[in-house]
């Protein structure tokens, strides 16, 4: 936080001075004037909205034995087929302030005031009056970014069986024989390597299974049963970890089966500056589609996320609308402060409600100027509310 002097800021000259009273005077600068006085410089703040999303894409990969799973483990419609699939889980607002480019004035202090003892911020929006210096809270004013990371790989299938990927296979050949008179083909059977079929191996999987499943209901009922033998199990943290190890290898086979599914979230944040006029407004944040996610706004794969801000009228001072801008208004008065206005946000998905806030919008309000009296008294503190311009207090030293 800076405290700076009557004398920090000086404007170049013009052909006549308006004649004040001692004390302070606020004058709105207008684009293209110039001034031949000193005086100090400072902004009313803006209101900016935020908006947060949380999306969701779910991948689902099938497993290689699917064609096999109600025929060995009696599951029925698993996926045959790798499907990706987005969704919105959560959606929140929140606000920020920011210099208003077209509320800026210039404060002229004379005779016994404090006006010139102003404090602002880096941007230049004024924060109080007389004030003892105070460092500075940090406001996050983050631009509009897309996060668009890439996309999580899902684990393969690489071990389809738990023995060996061939199996023996007797197979009939014939040798034939040489005697005094004739040849003689005779039988022999001999073994031969072959590769297990898919089948197969779907059988071996599912028969894994089962015997996991019995293990771990003996070992629930508190004995293991080895070659007729009764084997009393561990307790405490051994048998926990066995059982874990367990439901873990029996969820890698099932997958096999049934398919594994990716879980894969990413965040996303957009801005939006609302206007003065009354009403409402309408901003297109973004595109979604179930099947890509989140797009740019204006995309045709999708539907339009909107943001759709009303004035709530019934706001206490939000009824008179702004007082005129000009020179004649604003000469003469004390320093312009703002009294916020309330606007209902709504996120909208293709007409359905996402969520619906109400917040304060300091664009939304009215402009209002401190007496001079208040600036005269050296002991007289003021404090601003640095995103919305209006008083948070008014003390004596």
């Amino acid at each position: 936080m800076t405290v700076i002097g009557l004398a920090a800021i000086m404007g170049a000259c013009t052909t006549s001075e308006p004649v004040v009273q001692k004390g302070a005077m606020v004058e709105k600068i207008e684009p293209g004037a110039t001034y031949q006085d000193y005086a100090v410089s400072y902004a009313l703040p803006r209101t900016i909205i935020y908006v947060k999303v949380i999306a969701q894409k779910t991948v689902t990969r099938p497993g290689p034995f699917a064609a096999f799973a109600e025929r060995f483990l009696g599951i029925e419609d698993v996926p045959t087929r790798e499907t990706s699939q987005w969704e919105i889980k959560a959606v929140s607002l929140s606000t920020s302030g920011q210099r208003d480019p077209s509320q800026v004035y210039r404060l002229v202090s004379k005779g016994v005031s404090r006006a010139d003892r102003v404090q602002l911020n880096e941007e230049g929006v004024l924060l109080g009056v007389n004030l003892p210096p105070y460092e500075a809270a940090t406001y996050d004013l983050t631009k509009v970014r897309l996060n668009a990371g890439g996309d999580a790989v899902i684990p393969g299938y690489p071990d389809l069986a738990m023995r060996k990927h061939t199996e023996p296979m007797l197979d009939t050949v014939f040798q034939t024989y040489r005697t005094d008179t004739s040849f003689i083909r005779l039988p022999v059977m001999k073994e031969q390597i072959s590769t297990k079929t898919l089948m197969n191996q779907a059988e071996e999987a599912a028969n894994i299974i089962m015997t996991l499943r019995e293990r771990r209901y003996w070992m629930m009922n508190g004995e293991f049963v080895i070659e007729e033998g009764l084997i009393p199990l561990p307790d405490g943290p051994a048998l926990e970890l066995m059982f874990k190890q367990m439901e873990k290898m029996e969820y890698d086979y099932v997958s096999l089966f049934v398919g594994r599914t990716l879980k894969e979230t990413k965040t996303y944040e957009f801005s939006f500056v609302p206007g003065t006029s009354s009403g409402e407004e309408y901003s297109d944040l973004f595109t979604f589609s179930v099947f890509s996610g989140v797009l740019p706004a204006g995309n045709s794969n999708g539907d339009p996320v909107s943001l759709v801000l009303r004035e709530v009228p019934e706001f206490s001072g939000q009824s008179d609308r702004v007082e005129p801008d000009t020179e004649k208004a604003a000469r003469g008065k004390g320093l312009a402060y703002r009294i916020p206005g309330m606007a209902r946000a709504t996120i909208e998905l293709a007409g359905n409600e996402l969520l619906s806030e109400d917040i304060l919008v300091a664009q939304y309000g009215i402009i209002k100027y401190l007496p001079q009296q208040l600036l005269s008294q050296p002991d007289m503190m003021i404090r601003f509310h640095p995103e919305l311009g209006s008083i948070e207090g008014i003390y004596e030293k």
